[in-house]
């Protein structure tokens, strides 16, 4: 729709809501169609009074015609009766004459009193009442002549006189008459002609301003009209454009109001689709920036140290911390607090202690002196406040709970939630992650009777010792296993390898390292240690044990030893080959002893043993099947 130019020029800022602008559409053309009836009324109304005085004009005009012609009428009987009175004083015989007398006398008698009372009230009737007395003379001395003329001729000629005078009088009194007959026909003319040519131009003059008045009338309503769309159109098209703010105003709710209100409702409702789409974006934005940064955690120190920049991230207002499962799964602990609020310090003291771990689902507390709320968030001293605990969990098993609190009444936005609740999933399920490799780790490196290291893990030490950093290898052995598992059973073979690995790590240092070799053979390494550090070891061991065995009740047990150090060779093999060839001495000496490997009796002598190497690599295979399973 095109804008009339003054609107189109006020429109750069907004057009104005007028006072028009504040009634209904309908209300409006119903009000501009009554204007439009009253200006039609009025032409019609001024076209009946301009006809009704034209007509006036005719009739007045056909009046005076009327009375000119009967006034003409009467002049040819007046005429018509003197011609047959002269007729009969000619020939008083002619009866003829005599009838036509009569008669003519009778019309003309009639036709002046027809006349008169034809004639309304005005300057007409009253010369034609003026004139009845002559003509009644007239008519008067023409019966007196007529009647004189059969009997008395000389009477009738005398009276001749008397009737030619009444005959002149009448012709001076209709010519009288006649003149103003005349005069009041050329005015009725020109009335008639003026009253014509005034209505057309009134008439002309009153449709013009009809036209003027129903135009501006529907012009106004027409902007009007053009100004409300104009408001809907330009909000459209901003929306279009992409300002969500811009709202259409409409000041009356009419078809106009509705169109606008469509036109809102569909900002609104993109407004509300984009908000979530958004939200939706950051939360797997702050979802994938958080994963990324849980994955780059490989300990759980390093895990509670990206939550708490999570923390940070979500929100500065509030208190937050991080409450996880001890080993026992009994018992949480704080790991970590917000960095800057610090912890809302929650007293509860097990995972199942909490309600959002029982129920499995984030809870919101709106307010802490509420009836349904957490009992424990009214004993912090804090005053009222809200909260948000989210459960953590891995794989079924619940790993603790990230609490958060803040202002009473005002819990943290659905947004908030969401982060919260992103965080707690993310941190429990890395925790766990953390959890597990770290079991695996240590079953991949620990062997599962005794609780050492088992030989790849040792290995893996030795490698990162390097060849600068002096070591001792001793390698032990249980006297007589085979003979104690024939007599007393695998079991009480099972718990002397137990019994001598709790000795072994017992009688080590922190530093060494202890480990299971395989099947009963076990061996130490002793940083920073020397052969000589390695008998010290082989003989507190064998005091320690001969202790344990007589406290624990069991068959006495013995263990040979073989001792290496790193002087001897910077191979870790080599280093075992040499303490496993002194400890098959120690056995041919009588068992019981620690001796000190030669190395140059290894050089000479090809590895024994090949089919028990077969047997520990079948263990260690068995082992790990054990910790993948």
């Amino acid at each position: 729709m095109q804008l009339p130019h003054d609107l189109a020029t006020a429109s750069t800022s907004g057009p104005r809501v007028g006072w028009l602008d504040r009634w209904p559409v309908l209300l409006r053309m119903f009000v501009a169609t009554l204007i439009s009836l009253a200006a039609l009324g009025g032409v019609t109304l001024v076209s009946i009074v301009m006809i009704n005085g034209e007509r006036t004009a005719a009739e007045r005009l056909t009046l005076v015609t009327r009375a000119q012609r009967m006034l003409q009428d009467a002049a040819l009987r007046r005429d018509a009766v003197r011609a047959d009175v002269l007729a009969l004083l000619v020939d008083p015989t002619d009866d003829v004459a005599r009838v036509r007398v009569a008669r003519a006398l009778d019309e003309h008698r009639r036709t002046l009193i027809d006349g008169v009372a034809a004639v309304p009230t005005g300057e007409f009737k009253q010369a034609l009442t003026e004139n009845q007395p002559v003509a009644t003379a007239f008519v008067d001395g023409a019966t007196n002549v007529a009647r004189l003329a059969r009997g008395d001729h000389d009477a009738a000629l005398q009276a001749l006189a008397t009737f030619q005078q009444s005959y002149e009088n009448l012709v001076a009194a209709n010519e009288k008459v006649g003149r103003l007959l005349t005069t009041r026909a050329a005015e009725a003319n020109a009335r008639a002609a003026y009253a014509s040519t005034v209505r057309l131009r009134i008439v002309g003059f009153a449709c013009l301003a009809a036209f003027i008045i129903v135009a501006a009338v529907w012009r106004v309503v027409a902007v009007s009209i053009s100004r409300a769309l104009y408001r809907v159109r330009e909000a459209a098209h901003a929306i279009a454009d992409g300002d969500l703010s811009v709202r259409s105003d409409a000041p009356v709710n009419d078809d106009v109001g509705a169109l606008a209100g469509a036109v809102n409702h569909m900002a609104d409702t993109l407004q509300t689709m984009i908000g979530r789409l958004q939200t939706e974006q950051e939360q797997d934005a702050f979802s994938r920036q958080l994963s990324e940064a849980l994955d780059m955690a490989d300990t759980e120190a390093e895990t509670f140290s990206v939550v708490a920049r999570g923390m940070a991230a979500i929100s500065n207002d509030m208190a937050m911390e991080l409450l996880v499962a001890d080993s026992s799964r009994a018992h949480l602990e704080r790991a970590i607090a917000h960095p800057s609020k610090g912890a809302p310090n929650c007293t509860v003291e097990s995972p199942y202690g909490c309600m959002a771990v029982r129920r499995g689902n984030p809870i919101v507390f709106e307010n802490s002196h509420a009836l349904n709320t957490c009992a424990r968030l009214g004993d912090r001293g804090a005053g009222c406040l809200s909260a948000v605990c989210v459960p953590l969990s891995f794989m079924g098993r619940s790993l603790g709970v990230l609490h958060a609190t803040g202002k009473a009444g005002e819990p943290p936005a659905a947004k908030v939630v969401g982060q919260l609740k992103t965080l707690g999933i993310l941190s429990g399920s890395r925790i766990g992650t953390v959890r597990a490799f770290e079991r695996t780790q240590v079953q991949a490196s620990t062997d599962l009777l005794t609780g050492l290291l088992n030989r790849r893990a040792l290995e893996s030490r030795v490698r990162r010792l390097g060849t600068v950093n002096p070591y001792a290898v001793v390698v032990a052995d249980i006297d007589h296993f085979k003979r104690l598992n024939d007599a007393h059973g695998h079991e009480a073979g099972d718990r002397s390898l137990k019994v001598l690995a709790d000795v072994l790590r017992r009688s080590a240092r922190e530093r060494d390292h202890v480990a299971r070799w395989g099947g009963e053979e076990f061996v130490i390494v002793l940083e920073g240690g020397h052969a000589a550090d390695g008998l010290e070891f082989a003989e507190r061991v064998r005091a320690n044990l001969a202790a344990a065995c007589q406290a624990k009740d069991i068959p006495e047990i013995t263990t040979s030893f073989g001792i290496s150090d790193s002087v001897m060779s910077g191979e870790f093999d080599q280093l075992v080959r040499i303490g496993d060839d002194a400890l098959y001495r120690s056995k041919e000496g009588g068992r019981n002893r620690a001796t000190i490997g030669d190395p140059r009796r290894v050089g000479l002598q090809v590895p024994r043993r090949d089919a028990d190497t077969e047997h520990l690599a079948a263990i260690q295979m068995e082992n790990l099947t054990e910790v993948q399973g």
